[in-house]
């Protein structure tokens, strides 16, 4: 599993002497049941870490006085990333289309992927974009799935343009559309077996008018920013990131000098922003984030990847990263770094 989100799982265990059953979360044992039976219990966790985590089951058996009527089951897992709504797909997508997601399952942002969401026989896990104007769609699309029975479908306007079954690594899509506003919907479906790690995948949807800010780019955001100051800031692949190969990098700026790039988002109530930073910089040059204008957090110095994040009231709110400098001196890299932003 990647990112932050709520993982649940039924499991049970037969009493077997001196037999334990145990769960860990990134190697770190969340419960443990020894010499003694569960009936049938759901489990719920709640992951606030990002990166890639490792889920474990483990089942010991006693080295002595054990009986033959010990096991444990697990069954029915589920994962729910955070945020799984129309701006993370658009991010896993690479587009700013507008995405929704049904069926039985969501389809989720998985380490820069649209991914369908986990769903049983008979079922089916839904994401259709909305996309405006006459040219070219393409797109690249894989799957793995039970050969010939469960299926990833893409749909124009409701017409079955293509169905890809059984182990497809990465195959690139593409299709002409007239003007207008037409539906694409990729659909995975399963029939009533089993077969194949049960999932398809989508990314790097073009098409008129979908290509990417570059600062929202570098930031994994399908949001549209500005830039400004005495230098800009820009996308760059070829200094510190945090995430997906890129980050937002300030200005090389000289003394008195500052760089900054912001962005506007209209909040309800409960969201948040997060993100993190960076920065390599003479104590006194600072990288600052500003929420409507009023200072939230300033760092100055060798400061290596932090997140941060912090509650949004809702309306209308500008987003403000600054990075400047004071009349003398320059130490490190001179810049600060912003990646992985995320808001909602």
């Amino acid at each position: 599993m990647y990112g932050e989100g709520t993982f649940k799982f039924y499991y049970k265990k037969d009493a077997g002497t001196n037999d334990t059953f145990r769960f860990k979360i990134d190697g770190s044992t969340k419960f443990s049941v020894y010499n003694s039976s569960k009936s049938w219990e759901q489990k719920t966790y709640v992951i606030t870490e990002v990166g890639l985590h490792t889920m474990e089951w483990l089942y010991f058996k006693g080295s002595s006085g054990t009986t033959d009527d010990g096991g444990a089951w697990v069954d029915r897992i589920e994962w729910t990333p955070s945020g799984q709504n129309s701006t993370s797909l658009q991010d896993g997508l690479d587009t700013t289309w507008p995405v929704v997601t049904a069926g039985d399952a969501d389809w989720y942002n998985y380490s820069d992927y649209a991914y369908s969401g986990s769903i049983y026989d008979d079922e089916v896990s839904q994401m259709e974009v909305t996309a405006e104007g006459s040219g070219t769609v393409s797109f690249d699309w894989g799957v793995d799935s039970e050969e010939g029975y469960d299926y990833l479908q893409f749909y124009i306007d409701g017409t079955l343009k293509d169905e890809i079954s059984g182990y497809v690594s990465s195959q690139s899509k593409s299709y002409s559309v007239g003007s207008g506003t037409h539906s694409l919907l990729w659909q995975y479906i399963k029939d009533g077996g089993g077969g194949g790690s049960d999932y398809g995948w989508v990314d790097n949807l073009q098409g008129p008018g979908t290509e990417p800010d570059p600062l929202a780019e570098a930031m994994d955001s399908s949001l549209t920013f500005t830039t400004g100051g005495d230098l800009s800031f820009s996308g760059s692949s070829n200094s510190p990131y945090y995430y997906d190969g890129d980050a937002a990098r300030s200005g090389y700026i000289d003394d008195d000098e500052e760089t900054w790039m912001q962005t506007t988002y209209t909040a309800s109530a409960g969201d948040k922003v997060s993100f993190f930073w960076k920065v390599s910089s003479e104590s006194g040059d600072d990288l600052k984030f500003y929420i409507d204008d009023s200072l939230q957090n300033n760092i100055s110095g060798e400061k290596d990847w932090q997140k941060k994040s912090y509650a949004l009231s809702a309306g209308s709110r500008t987003l403000k990263w600054v990075y400047a400098k004071d009349s003398a001196t320059s130490e490190g890299d001179d810049c600060g770094w912003v990646d992985g932003l995320y808001v909602g």
